[in-house]
């Protein structure tokens, strides 16, 4: 029997060879190692869009404080300055101000016996008080326009010493005279003292405070 080729023979036989070649062809792999050796088309089709963002994550915790740094060297030590000038001498005490203390005396009664108590000024005054302008204030005795205070908080008008008794015993005042010439009444610029006797025949004692104003 003789084979004839005609075209529908030719067609069958490269459909054939051409479905072996391409089922050998796909039977084979490729190693990509690299986008250029993808076709820029494919590349971007397979690229996808951006994403919305997404919403903001919580606070973090806040962190532990940190350890306290070294302490930094003494700084140098400043020039010494100029030496001030030498203080005068104490002023007068002020017209209105007022200075207050305490005084004291205490002893043994005798015959004739007498105590008393010298008081110095701290700030002195621009000048002597006399009789009219220093005023002994007995314990329990009312204040006085001249002394308006009490033995607890001496007070005294300008212009005036006045001195209180907080509480005695065997004593009976006599004079509040200036100290530096130990005898009249009143109270000179720089203090006063002030004089008792004494009776009975145990100690004897007479305390309190004192108060001047210029």
């Amino acid at each position: 029997m003789r084979t004839r080729f005609n075209y529908a023979n030719v067609t069958a036989t490269l459909a054939l060879f051409f479905a072996m070649s391409g089922g050998a062809l796909a039977a084979k792999h490729y190693l990509i190692n690299s986008t250029k050796q993808i076709s820029p088309k494919v590349l971007r089709a397979l690229k996808g869009k951006t994403g919305k963002p997404g919403a903001p994550g919580k606070e973090g915790l806040l962190g532990k404080e940190g350890a306290s740094g070294k302490e930094g060297p003494q700084g140098k030590e400043g020039k010494e300055g100029p030496q001030g000038k030498e203080g005068g001498a104490a002023v007068a005490l002020a017209k209105g101000q007022t200075e207050v203390g305490t005084w004291g005396a205490w002893g043994t009664a005798a015959e004739g016996g007498y105590l008393a108590d010298s008081v110095n000024f701290r700030i002195p005054l621009s000048g002597a008080l006399n009789s009219s302008h220093v005023h002994f204030i007995k314990e329990g005795e009312a204040p006085t326009t001249e002394c308006p205070g009490k033995h607890q908080a001496p007070a005294a008008a300008s212009g005036n010493l006045c001195v209180y008794e907080t509480f005695s015993g065997g004593s009976t005042f006599q004079a509040i005279f200036p100290n530096s010439i130990g005898a009249g009444t009143g109270s000179d610029p720089y203090g006063f003292d002030i004089f008792f006797t004494a009776s009975g025949t145990h100690g004897v004692w007479d305390y309190g405070t004192w108060a001047v104003t210029a």
